[in-house]
């Protein structure tokens, strides 16, 4: 078996809808029609914001964080997630996460978190996080439940019982290095001047 970490983006997320439609309607959210739309919507986002990122010095508090695993050139796992600026540290908020359902319970799911923290962690993300269907899979994970709701003071949260996290790196980070922290992916000059565009009425 040959897997590869597939960094998605406007060059080939076409090519991971369908994985994409998959995962949210494997996470139970609404019916085929309500995660067409999520999943449109989502990739619509996701290419408006690297445009902009591409052909202006504007950044967001926010990165889209999408990933794939293939096995032997076909994909069979799909992250979704955003990566975000706070104060105190820079968090992977984990959105749609899942594998395949013919390949599931086969170990994919463990080795493709493997890729992804181990890219998180040369980046200097601090902390990995988000609400959890598959509590013992993300415990196996090095995940431990929110037990003090730390993510209240960032988030508003609706199901605190099912947030887990796992503390990724120590790395104090600068707004400068998150601004960077995806230039090489958009293939943004480093060498230009970036402005920083917080989220109106965000709790930080």
């Amino acid at each position: 078996m040959k897997y590869e970490f597939v960094k998605i983006d406007s060059s080939n997320i076409s090519d991971y809808s369908n994985i994409w439609l998959d995962v949210i309607q494997m996470l139970g959210i609404g019916n085929f029609d309500r995660a067409l739309g999520i999943m449109k919507q989502n990739k619509a986002n996701v290419l408006e914001m690297e445009h902009m990122y591409k052909t202006s010095n504007k950044r967001l508090a926010f990165h889209h964080y999408i990933r794939g695993l293939e096995l032997d050139g076909k994909p069979i796992a799909f992250l979704n997630g955003i990566v975000r600026y706070f104060k105190d540290g820079i968090f992977l908020q984990i959105g749609n996460y899942g594998i395949i359902r013919r390949e599931q319970k086969r170990g994919h799911g463990a080795i493709f978190w493997r890729y992804i923290e181990k890219e998180l962690q040369e980046k200097g993300v601090n902390i990995a996080w988000g609400i959890m269907q598959s509590h013992g899979f993300w415990e196996k994970q090095g995940f431990v439940f929110d037990a003090n709701r730390f993510f209240k003071k960032y988030y508003d949260i609706s199901q605190p019982e099912k947030i887990f996290y796992k503390n990724i790196s120590d790395k104090q980070n600068t707004l400068d290095d998150f601004m960077r922290m995806f230039d090489s992916e958009y293939g943004v000059d480093k060498n230009i001047k970036l402005s920083f565009i917080p989220n109106p009425g965000e709790n930080r």
